[in-house]
């Protein structure tokens, strides 16, 4: 869990306790989405930051696609911004280095 107060007997405890989430989606209901969507997702969060909002974390739970440039060179702006982009490993239990797993699988 990413935010929530703790030590309160309610729920899990977040990481953060002081937190506020901009939520940015690009999957549809079925749970696809295409890397333009994610991209443009990427780019308005650098934008934000630029114009002074304190984002520092983008936590993407998503993943599965092929190797992108454009989608690295975004990954590569927000960190250049200082935002650290989070990506989840996936779930089918394979070997991210032998059998890539994008965008987690990058070398930003």
């Amino acid at each position: 869990t990413i935010g929530a107060v703790g030590n309160n007997n309610t729920g899990v405890t977040g990481v953060n306790w002081d937190i506020k989430i901009m939520a940015l989606k690009f999957l549809g209901d079925d749970g696809y989405g295409s890397d333009a969507d994610a991209i443009k997702c990427i780019n308005y969060a650098v934008e934000q930051k630029n114009s002074g909002v304190n984002i520092r974390v983008l936590s993407n739970s998503w993943g599965g696609g092929a190797y992108n440039q454009s989608l690295l060179e975004a990954i590569n702006a927000a960190h250049a911004a200082g935002i650290l982009f989070v990506a989840s490993a996936g779930n089918n239990g394979s070997d991210n280095d032998g059998s890539p797993h994008y965008p987690s699988s990058y070398e930003a």
